[in-house]
């Protein structure tokens, strides 16, 4: 009897602490809970970053404790420009905010002018006798439509006095171009040819001033200024050898390039006070719960901010 009583009484002194075990991680996760309610009623007197740098360094010293840390994988992400909605990432889009000093913030639409096609088809029928005769080219360059005028045929040689048949020619370009609104580029080139007198001292300066000549022409015609910008090329970007007379007479032109771009109308910008854009921005401060979202790689972001679908979110803050 008293061997059986010893006996029993060893079974049942094995694993009498093992209670220990659990109550200890219970322990833990009401210390965690505790960290994160005490963190959350810290969040309303501070920025989003104190309280994602609190929580992170609590969750990293706890990792760091039990083992070692992956390099591929981290709590907290690095900063971009990525929103967060819900229980994913959504990359940015819409218009950028401009300097914060600015009174008015203007967001404007890309958009396509007239199309390149029908402008190309109404260039070859006004300038069809010149495009024959060799004076004139008009071919597509990507976003481009380039017509190239010989410099033989309306500026004396080494000057940038037009002749008269710039004068005949910059009205028939212009009732082409004016009533589009598309972007234009007047680009001037020279041969290789040296040039150095008491008006120009290199063909720089020759390329520009007779690029100038044919941009005042079309603003004379009534083609809009501000669609308008002067580019000066010298003898760089030949057409042809400088080695023969013909091609450096295919070399010394002035191109009206037109782009398939135009510029935007009233309709297309949209004016907002600074004041108006930054209210979705201030209504974060009031948001008044904590969303873990669990990443890819197997860690956790932690943010404030509300799904747009959330009905908790347009309830209207006290």
């Amino acid at each position: 009897m008293y061997k059986y009583n010893r006996a029993r009484r060893h079974r049942n002194d094995q694993h009498i602490d093992r209670w220990l075990v659990s109550y200890a991680d219970y322990m833990t996760l009401m210390f965690a809970l505790f960290v994160v309610l005490y963190a959350m009623a810290l969040a309303r007197e501070g920025s989003l970053e104190e309280l994602t740098q609190r929580l992170g360094d609590i969750f990293n010293s706890k990792q760091t404790s039990q083992a070692e840390p992956n390099p591929n994988s981290g709590l907290m992400l690095e900063a971009s420009d990525d929103h967060l909605y819900g229980h994913g990432l959504m990359k940015e889009g819409g218009p950028e905010l401009v300097d914060a000093e600015s009174d008015i913030l203007n967001i404007r639409k890309k958009h396509e002018g007239t199309a390149l096609s029908n402008l190309e088809n109404d260039l070859n029928e006004a300038l069809q006798e010149l495009v024959n005769a060799g004076f004139a080219d008009i071919e597509r360059q990507d976003d481009w439509l380039v017509l190239s005028l010989s410099s033989n045929l309306i500026f004396a040689s080494g000057s940038s006095n037009p002749s008269s048949n710039l004068k005949e020619l910059i009205p028939v370009v212009a009732k082409v171009l004016a009533p589009a609104d598309n972007y234009i580029r007047v680009r001037g080139y020279t041969d290789s040819a040296p040039i150095d007198n008491e008006v120009f001292s290199s063909n720089w300066d020759l390329s520009a001033a007779r690029a100038a000549k044919v941009l005042d022409g079309l603003i004379g015609q009534g083609i809009r200024d501000n669609l308008l910008a002067l580019e000066a090329f010298g003898p760089n970007f030949p057409r042809a050898t400088n080695e023969t007379s013909e091609g450096r007479a295919a070399n010394r032109r002035v191109e009206i390039a037109v782009s398939k771009w135009a510029s935007p109308t009233e309709d297309d910008t949209a004016e907002v006070t600074q004041e108006e854009a930054l209210k979705p921005l201030e209504k974060l401060d009031d948001y008044d719960s904590i969303q873990v979202i669990e990443l890819p790689g197997g860690g956790i972001r932690i943010t404030t901010r509300r799904s747009p679908d959330d009905p908790a979110a347009q309830e209207p803050q006290p």
